[in-house]
Formats: C-alpha cells, sequence, structure tokens
C-alpha cells in the first residue's frame, strides 16, 4: 500500500485576508495570502486557524482542509460553514484583516501516476477537498458526486462546473438531482461504467457516507482514499486527540493513526469503523 507523506515544512504565518464571499446562507469562502503555504500545499492537506486571534472566546485552532490554491499570486481559499462561534467570528472577516494559521498540515492524496478515471464522493462541506486534487488532473476523467441536505448545501459546485468536471447531484429532500443518497450515485457509477482499472475514488463527507463509500470500494476492490475528520485539538500530533483505528500492518488486530499528522487521507481498506459510525 503506498503511503502519502508530507511534502514542506510547517509554517506559521499571519494571512492577510484577501476577500471573504458569502457563497450560501451559511457558507463562506476566505482567501488568504499566504505564499509559503501556497507554494508548498498539495491537495488533502489542511491548515489550523488560531481563531482565538480574533474571538479569543475559541482557544483551539480549528483545521480547514483547502479549497483551493494560487502558487503565483500567494493565496489559499477556505470554505467553510458559520455553524459555530470559531467559524462565525471567521465569517466576519474583512480584507485587510489578519489571520494566524499553521500549514500545510497532514498529508495529501496520491495519486502518482493519476488514475485513468476519478470519482469524487463528497458530502456537504466534505467537498472542499476536491477541486484544489481535479484541478491538478486536467487530463484525467473526473467527476463529482456531490450530496448535500438541501440544494443550499451543496457548497460551490459552479466552482467545478467551471472547471469542466461532470458533476452529479443528492440531496436528502430532492431539492437538486437525484432523492437520496450520494452513495446511490457512487452504485450507479458502477453499475454503469463498471470498477474497471485505472478507476479510483476519493471521498470526504460525514463518516457514516464515507463508512459506506469505503464498504463499496472494498467489495469491488477500487483504490479509494479517504478524507478522515476527527477532533483535533491541536493538529500537530502532540496531544493525540484525533486518533483513529486502523489495520495492522501485519494483517492482525489494530492500531491507530494520528489523523493530523499521519492522515487525513487514509486508504479505505486500512481504516475501521467504531460500532458508533453506523450508516
Amino acid at each position: 500500500m503506498p503511503v502519502a507523506v508530507e511534502t514542506c515544512r510547517k509554517v506559521y504565518v499571519e494571512a492577510k485576508v484577501v476577500a471573504n464571499e458569502q457563497i450560501a446562507p451559511d457558507g463562506w469562502k476566505l482567501t488568504l495570502a499566504a505564499p509559503q503555504i501556497a507554494r508548498a500545499i498539495r491537495p488533502g492537506q489542511f491548515v489550523n486557524v488560531y481563531v482565538h486571534a480574533f474571538d479569543p472566546s475559541v482557544l483551539l485552532p480549528r483545521p480547514f482542509s483547502v479549497y483551493d490554491y494560487e502558487p503565483q499570486r500567494g493565496t489559499i481559499d477556505l470554505v467553510h460553514q458559520a455553524i459555530g462561534p470559531g467559524t462565525r467570528a471567521m465569517s466576519r472577516l474583512e480584507p485587510g484583516q489578519t489571520a494566524p494559521i499553521a500549514g500545510p498540515l497532514g498529508n495529501g492524496f496520491l495519486m502518482e501516476p493519476p488514475a485513468e478515471r476519478l470519482l469524487c464522493v463528497a458530502g456537504g462541506i466534505g467537498v472542499t477537498p476536491f477541486l484544489a486534487l481535479l484541478r491538478r488532473y486536467p487530463h484525467t476523467q473526473t467527476a463529482l458526486l456531490f450530496g448535500g441536505r438541501t440544494d443550499q448545501h451543496l457548497f460551490g459546485r459552479d466552482d467545478f462546473e467551471r472547471l469542466g468536471v461532470e458533476v452529479k447531484l443528492a440531496t436528502d429532500d430532492g431539492s437538486a438531482g437525484h432523492k437520496g443518497f450520494v452513495t446511490d450515485l457512487l452504485e450507479e457509477e458502477i453499475r454503469n461504467g463498471g470498477a474497471k482499472p485505472g478507476l479510483e475514488i476519493a471521498s470526504c463527507g460525514p463518516p457514516p457516507m464515507m463508512r459506506a463509500v469505503a464498504r463499496i470500494a472494498n467489495r469491488e476492490k477500487i483504490p479509494a482514499q479517504l478524507s478522515m475528520e476527527n477532533h483535533m485539538p491541536c493538529g500537530l500530533g502532540a496531544c493525540r486527540g484525533c486518533a483513529w483505528p486502523v489495520k495492522a500492518e501485519a494483517g492482525k488486530g489494530f492500531t491507530y493513526k494520528l489523523l493530523c499528522a499521519e492522515g487525513p487521507i487514509l486508504w479505505a481498506e486500512e481504516v475501521l469503523w467504531p460500532a458508533h459510525e453506523k450508516c
């Protein structure tokens, strides 16, 4: 099993806010000037935002996947939902203000050489790692299978369409695309195209969705990489609060990986799902 590795040293910077655009009723795209990070980051890695700098009530940093980055401009984009005190404070940032961030953190997607066909399966705000990933492979046949509670929770789908990515939608209430689970779309893709050699899957979203994606991928023997999420109190591997169970390399028993340092990208075949993570 290939292992994704870090490609650069982490840096801490006071990033200047370039723009902060509302893209949904509770969704925002924050553009930060962070040249060192923009030049070094790879799709799937994340940054920590030290929210206490502009909201002292929030003590711990918040991790965010980098939605997009432009090395020449030296900027990174973070897409988030304003649902808690930290993210609400981020939504109020204005151009010219600064936000302390650290990154790149974690590993990234490992698709070298790129797949012949890449399916990205996203749930809600879990779409954030995929714009940068799909932009990196312009000559690969790609599709985004994107699910959300409603049409309003399909953040940034226009960005993918402008990139030329085939986008298929699923919503719980049927307000856009298929009414039902996004994994229904994945099953349909596999039925129609088959689990042919050269097909790979990348997924990010709620744990029950990713557990279902992993089950499908493992059943069909399709390589799949999951962008995992857990509580990341420090984001640097020191507190061990983000440990996730995985199969031991010897094939017997289990061990743990720290998602902030050895993840967040894990292979579907190695992930073990706690009993409370039900589909």
